[in-house]
């Protein structure tokens, strides 16, 4: 027997391994098996097939910000389960990355971050202004010393 002979019995075992991890991650991996666009909300939603569904709103995914409304309801699941994909728009988003809130490449997501944090310093509320009327009895901020 040469080298790059299998025996039956190992390729028998080989088969029976390669089922349990492929049953396993059936069950455990998130995979979508349907998704839609919801106009009324802007969102994209997801179901898994684990029973869980996810949505997202398409102004931070990239790519889908500024797509037409019959473009995002084209969405395709791919890849089984593990990505969805708008054709006429060619956008491809990995599934388990939106799961842990990754919409686009590394600059799309610096951009996404920076605009948040934005919106979130431009707030007011009674908190913040009680805490500025009193920095400004004791004398404002402190100067920057150089």
């Amino acid at each position: 027997m040469d080298n790059w002979s299998i025996r039956p019995e190992d390729l028998a075992e080989e088969i029976k391994t390669a089922k349990k991890v492929g049953f396993k991650s059936n069950r455990t991996e998130p995979r979508a098996i349907k998704a839609r666009f919801d106009r009324k909300s802007g969102r994209i939603i997801v179901d898994l097939k684990s029973g869980v569904t996810f949505l997202f709103p398409v102004s931070l995914a990239q790519g889908l910000s500024g797509a037409l409304p019959k473009d995002l309801a084209s969405v395709e699941v791919l890849a089984d389960g593990f990505a969805l994909y708008w054709k006429n728009i060619d956008v491809v988003l990995s599934v388990p990355d939106l799961l842990i809130g990754v919409f686009g490449s590394k600059s799309w997501m610096a951009q996404i971050y920076s605009e948040i944090g934005r919106k979130g310093g431009s707030q007011t509320s009674p908190a913040k202004e009680r805490t500025s009327r009193q920095n400004g009895r004791l004398g404002g901020r402190p100067r920057k010393v150089a």
